[in-house]
């Protein structure tokens, strides 16, 4: 099992409020595994879920607000099946802060 963990992230605002609702993962081709995929925000929310066997392109709809946050991957896989995350983008927008 590989476990993958940002640090804080601010998505480019420290100050204010912003909700997540999407995260898109792409993996190199043919890559191989179980795919848990979670975001957690200052006051320890958890929102994500299983998505099953890894696509080339996998989207996890969350619906998490707050000011930072971080993402967690967990891979469950075999060393003879190798996988590569290419890239990862957050879906977010600005909300109001109070």
């Amino acid at each position: 099992m590989a476990v993958a963990e940002t640090n804080w992230i601010h998505l480019g605002d420290e100050h204010n409020e912003k909700q997540v609702h999407r995260l898109d993962l792409s993996f190199h081709k043919n890559s191989f595994g179980a795919l848990y995929a979670y975001i957690c925000n200052e006051e320890k929310e958890y929102k994500g879920q299983y998505k099953g066997q890894i696509e080339e392109h996998n989207k996890i709809f969350v619906n998490l607000r707050g000011r930072r946050f971080k993402v967690k991957l967990m891979i469950v896989s075999d060393r003879r099946h190798p996988w590569a995350l290419r890239e990862m983008a957050i879906g977010h927008m600005y909300g109001k802060s109070f």
